[in-house]
């Protein structure tokens, strides 16, 4: 296995971010870049360069107790945690989480329909359940049936992060 890269996010910043003279020792900071002048952050990780602190952050600072706001922006700036928590998502009733080496180990369920069993309403019966037991983020992997109505219906029930297999829908 290879040892593990000593860089960061912050050594790939994107074309148009400058950063400040005199930052060059201490450049893994917010204070240490000037983003674009037309720039409007839409991600965690834009926010978190910035230097901004977003409800996201907060919320998982409260699931987080031994980390606060700011160390949870400062993990998401260095590219060592993310929350996973889309626009579309947090339209619905998605309670942001974090992973990442700072943060409690977390815990997976996978489901999903398939062409002989199974159907939405068992779907969102079982995303209840892996929430109910603990559940951290799910994985749909449905390979058969109403995939995108299943999947849409899962994101609207869904309370933590989902992961799904696009190329699954692709070959069907």
């Amino acid at each position: 296995m290879p040892a593990p890269s000593e860089k960061t996010a912050w050594d790939f910043m994107p074309a148009g971010w400058k950063l400040k003279p005199g930052c060059e020792e201490n450049y893994e900071t917010a204070d240490a870049w000037t983003p674009p002048s037309d720039f409007l952050p839409v991600t965690q990780l834009e926010f978190a360069r910035c230097g901004t602190i977003t409800p996201e952050m907060e919320r998982v600072a409260e699931r987080e107790p031994h980390l606060t706001a700011e160390q949870i922006r400062d993990e998401v700036a260095s590219g060592r945690m993310i929350i996973p928590a889309n626009k579309v998502h947090l339209g619905y009733q998605l309670d942001p989480m974090a992973i990442g080496r700072a943060s409690k180990t977390k815990v997976n369920a996978n489901m999903g329909a398939s062409p002989v069993s199974s159907g939405t309403d068992e779907e969102i019966e079982k995303l209840k359940w892996a929430q109910q037991w603990g559940a951290d983020t799910v994985m749909d992997l449905s390979t058969g049936g109403d995939i995108d109505g299943c999947r849409q219906a899962i994101i609207q029930n869904s309370l933590v992060p989902i992961g799904t297999v696009p190329i699954y829908s692709m070959i069907i």
